[in-house]
């Protein structure tokens, strides 16, 4: 099997070295995704507010009341937490969280800009009272 170093700079547009990750693909599309704007954002969510693994159960509310079953935080940063659930919820969706940290229940709105079936879901915070903010922030901190 070739490997993609001996194909050099191929028909997909590809660097050597460089792995065919949806970033890549999304680089070299022809048409916009619908999603592109949120995708970007994630992206520059990851690079800006570091994150580490932080599993714990986690109530997730959308907003209009509903409920999500069996979620589990999977990590977290001072921006933004994934949620496993085997739920595909909207990306754009408005949810509220609920989750242990020590002793304190941290309460934080977020909004829904990643989303895969049967995997979770990528939460941008929103709105973090500035309490549970100095609170998260130690956890992310202690997680380094």
């Amino acid at each position: 099997m070739a490997s993609l170093r001996q194909w050099g700079r191929g028909s997909l547009g590809i660097e050597p070295g460089r792995i065919a990750g949806a970033s890549v693909l999304r680089e070299h599309a022809t048409t916009a995704s619908p999603h592109e704007n949120t995708d970007r954002a994630m992206d520059q969510d990851r690079r800006q507010a570091e994150r580490v693994p932080y599993p714990c159960e986690v109530k997730c509310t959308l907003d209009d009341g509903l409920e999500i079953a069996s979620a589990r935080l999977s990590d977290v940063s001072t921006s933004g937490a994934f949620v496993e659930s085997v739920n595909e919820l909207p990306i754009g969706s408005v949810v509220h969280l609920l989750f242990q940290v020590g002793d304190r229940t941290l309460k934080v709105r977020g909004r829904i800009v990643q989303s895969m079936a049967q995997f979770g879901f990528g939460v941008r915070f929103e709105q973090i009272p500035s309490d549970d903010g100095a609170a998260l922030a130690q956890l992310v901190a202690q997680g380094r």
